[in-house]
């Protein structure tokens, strides 16, 4: 868009602080427009009061892009103008399509459960909705007895790394003893609770997890199977996990043959094209 007047004025003051901002939006278009519109609308309803920044500007977009209401989201999921800031202490990888996926640390790792509910509202998500599964879940972050599985996971040495889809994914280092996913992950890789750990070690699994964010794969360069579509399948695991519980899921799982994922339902219900089941589509 371009021209004079207000409109053009407002958009020039909007687009004049895009540093760090996905390059979508760092252009005169009509998808800038109406995250502007949106903008303005929270501005009226006394949602924010600062400029917006990057990653604020950037949920913005997506929810313009998705049809959404930033107005009524924003009263659903508390946010205001510092709601990201957890965000920018990461760093973030992107897929082809600017996705974001946030690196996790040891020192980020009691803000966990946060993180990922930040990382799904970024991209245009509703993690409130999905409180429950979290909740249910609740092993994946703490326990009775100590650490969950988060911290397991970050002591191991593994890479973590949240999602869009609001669940978390885990690379594990490549050494001589077992690690928590060559005890946990089978197969291509294996959902627990949260945590989708990939059957994949490396000498340096932050670089393997950012390789594999970047192509949008989980098996690069040997696959070209979207990444995106994979977490959707293991999103609908961690549902299942919530639903059956620990022990219930457990059961139900080996209950049908694990090894015949075409006849087991818990993957039907996952999606077999998702997960990567090809053999079991028509």
């Amino acid at each position: 868009m371009t021209g004079d007047g207000e409109d053009a004025v407002a958009l020039a003051d909007f687009l004049s602080a895009t540093q760090g901002l996905h390059a979508d939006i760092a252009v005169p278009t009509a998808d800038a427009r109406a995250v502007i519109e949106g903008y303005h609308e929270l501005v009226d309803e006394g949602v924010l009061a600062d400029p917006p920044a990057a990653y604020l500007r950037e949920w913005l977009q997506h929810v313009q892009a998705q049809g959404g209401d930033p107005v009524a989201l924003t009263q659903q999921e508390g946010v205001d103008d510092r709601t990201f800031d957890l965000l920018e202490e990461l760093e973030v990888m992107r897929d082809p399509d600017g996705r974001a996926y946030f690196l996790i640390t040891a020192e980020h790792g009691e803000d966990a459960r946060r993180i990922a509910e930040l990382t799904e509202l970024l991209a245009g998500g509703e993690p409130s909705s999905n409180a429950w599964r979290r909740d249910a879940n609740s092993w994946t972050f703490d326990t009775w007895f100590g650490d969950g599985d988060i911290d397991l996971v970050l002591d191991d040495g593994a890479a973590l790394a949240a999602t869009p889809h609001g669940i978390f994914m885990a690379v594990g280092e490549d050494r001589l003893m077992p690690s928590t996913t060559d005890l946990f992950a089978y197969e291509g890789g294996t959902m627990w609770g949260e945590i989708f750990m990939v059957n994949d070690e490396s000498s340096d699994p932050a670089a393997r997890l950012r390789d594999m964010v970047e192509n949008d794969t989980k098996d690069p360069p040997d696959s070209i199977h979207p990444l995106w579509r994979v977490l959707r399948h293991e999103e609908v695991h961690a549902q299942q996990w919530a639903r059956y519980g620990y022990s219930g899921f457990t059961a139900r799982y080996l209950w049908h043959n694990p090894l015949d994922p075409c006849g087991h339902p818990m993957e039907e219900e996952a999606g077999f094209e998702d997960g990567g089941y090809f053999q079991c589509v028509d």
